[in-house]
């Protein structure tokens, strides 16, 4: 073998023993820094765990609002000291939240009131509405009746569940709410005695207010803190301070006596309050700057809060409120979506108002409390097409209405005072004033004495002899609520004898709010004056009313 050749030889020999000395090297730094690198994975998993494992030890341990409130017995429930909230003689932030059990499902209480506590929440204010629960005279619903509205009415449930859900209560039974709510929660049946004052000490009111009290708070007397229950709070009537404030001497008499209906029920065991907006100039009264900053300011301070409202929910059918103003449009009624903006949608979904809030409360309550997980949002699915097989005439609908809504009538009257409904009279929906056999000549004018409560609709044979409402405008002509002894020229296809006259009024809904407490007198329908063609009165009306109750729809 050449000497070259060997020393090729030589050289690979070396090369690969060295390659296989770096490659065992290698293996074993690489095999060390994995051993290395295990210890440290399983480290941190190992503090990862026990942080968890802290954390929700940390949860588990916290006790409930009830446990860290009731530790120890109960001896006296919500108190105000100068600095603040005492409950059962400890601190207490009232982080307070509206839900009107009464504007959602009652399938769906749990959920809004779950997510009221896992934003951070330890109470829940709702309102009473009296027209609901005594929609006709000592007729009383609680969740037990066959109206409209039964199903959504089982206060004490709610209560309950409320407590359920680790939440306290504040209990806002009226008589009067404002709510946005039809007459402000009044039944529309205490129209019917024009003596009756609402709002007021008058004897006949305090009757009527008397007996809905007496079946109302003996449910709330079991369910107080100091009873086993949630409720700490109860309000007397609503906002009065807008009232008494016009007047030279307030009516005391009135709050005086509803709270001594409280006290006749062992309510006194709550606390009593008055709710007002701090300046009647509203502005006057009012913080500056967006939702977020004005909150942090108020808990800041800190102090309690009421959101109104946490989650609003729906005015289901007619029962929408309206407000009065001195200026045009004097008449405002509202629509039926009450979702008011608020934190938790009208659909019961997260908004990035409820996020913000639920990272303040956490900010500035310092009585840490177990809270839930947020409950998921609902799933949403839209309706299947469907195609409209058949449909109703307007005189087909006239035709199945029974003859107990029907009322003949001399003159045209307000719907509160038909004679229907066990006289109770119309609470919602339309009434048509019908006169047959009329002989209307070339030119004719139809003049209607007074305002229309709210919208009428002219209609001559059947056929529309009035504008559909379009603009705001409108509201001061012919048929509308904002101009009284308004006029129309019936046209050509009116003209006639032996015709069917027909005047359809809708109630927008009933004033829930006002200064003055004429503002209250809201009748619906034609009630004003008589309606006149060509200046001469007619007479001998058939009143028809058209409820829409779900007895005669379905």
């Amino acid at each position: 073998m050449s000497k070259r050749l060997r020393n090729r030889y030589f050289w690979c020999a070396l090369f690969v023993v060295v390659a296989v000395i770096i490659f065992i090297n290698l293996f074993l730094m690489s095999t060390q820094l994995k051993k290395s690198l295990n210890i440290d994975y399983e480290r941190y998993d190992l503090m990862n765990r026990a942080e968890k494992h802290h954390n929700n030890s940390e949860t588990m341990s916290l006790p409930t609002l009830y446990e860290h409130y009731t530790q120890g017995g109960v001896v006296v429930g919500l108190e105000t000291p100068p600095d603040g909230f005492k409950l059962n003689k400890k601190d207490i932030i009232i982080f307070s939240g509206a839900i009107h059990y009464f504007r959602v499902h009652p399938a769906h209480w749990r959920d809004r009131l779950r997510k009221l506590r896992a934003a951070g929440f330890n109470t829940v204010e709702t309102y009473v509405p009296w027209n609901l629960h005594e929609p006709e005279k000592d007729k009383y619903d609680f969740g037990d009746g066959d109206n409209d509205m039964s199903m959504f009415l089982d206060v004490v449930k709610f209560v309950q569940v409320a407590q359920e859900e680790d939440l306290f209560v504040i209990v806002r039974p009226g008589p009067y709410i404002c709510a946005e709510w039809d007459f402000g929660g009044m039944p529309s049946w205490l129209l019917r005695d024009a003596s009756l004052k609402v709002r007021t000490s008058e004897s006949r009111y305090i009757t009527r207010v008397t007996k809905y009290f007496d079946e109302l708070l003996p449910l709330f007397t079991k369910l107080q803190f100091t009873e086993g229950g949630p409720i700490l709070a109860f309000q007397i009537e609503n906002e009065y301070g807008s009232i008494a404030y016009k007047v030279k001497r307030p009516d005391k008499l009135y709050l005086l006596s509803i709270k001594k209906l409280f006290d006749k029920h062992g309510l006194y065991k709550s606390l009593y309050f008055t709710a007002d907006y701090p300046s009647i100039a509203l502005t006057s009264g009012a913080l500056d700057g967006d939702y977020i900053s004005i909150l942090e300011s108020i808990l800041k301070f800190p102090s309690s809060v009421n959101l109104y409202m946490f989650h609003g929910g729906t005015s289901f059918g007619f029962l929408n409120g309206a407000n009065v103003q001195p200026n045009k449009p004097t008449y405002q009624p509202d629509v039926s979506s009450y979702d008011y903006d608020a934190p938790l949608s009208e659909a019961g979904d997260y908004t990035e108002k409820y996020h913000a809030t639920k990272e303040l409360i956490a900010r500035y309550n310092h009585v840490k409390t177990k809270t839930p997980k947020l409950p998921n949002e609902s799933h949403k699915k839209k309706y299947p097409d469907t195609s409209i097989m058949y449909q109703l005439q307007f005189e087909q609908i006239i035709q199945k209405v029974d003859a107990a809504d029907r009322v003949k009538s001399k003159n045209v009257t307000a719907m509160e005072l038909l004679d229907i409904n066990g006289g109770n009279g119309q609470s919602y929906g339309f009434v048509l004033y019908r006169k047959s056999g009329v002989n209307i000549p070339k030119n004719s004018v139809l003049k209607i004495e007074g305002r229309v409560h709210d919208v009428g609709t002219v209609m001559v044979d059947g056929l529309t002899a009035t504008e559909s409402f379009k603009h705001l405008e409108q509201t001061e002509s012919f048929g509308f609520w904002e101009a009284s002894d308004q006029e129309l020229k019936l046209k050509e296809k009116c003209v006639g004898s032996n015709k069917t006259l027909d005047i359809m009024v809708e109630n927008w809904g009933r004033v829930n709010f006002d200064n003055s407490l004429d503002a209250f007198d809201q009748k619906k329908g034609l009630w004003e004056g008589s309606v006149l063609l060509d200046g001469n009165k007619l007479e001998d009306w058939e009143i028809i009313a058209l409820q829409f109750k779900r007895k005669w729809v379905n």
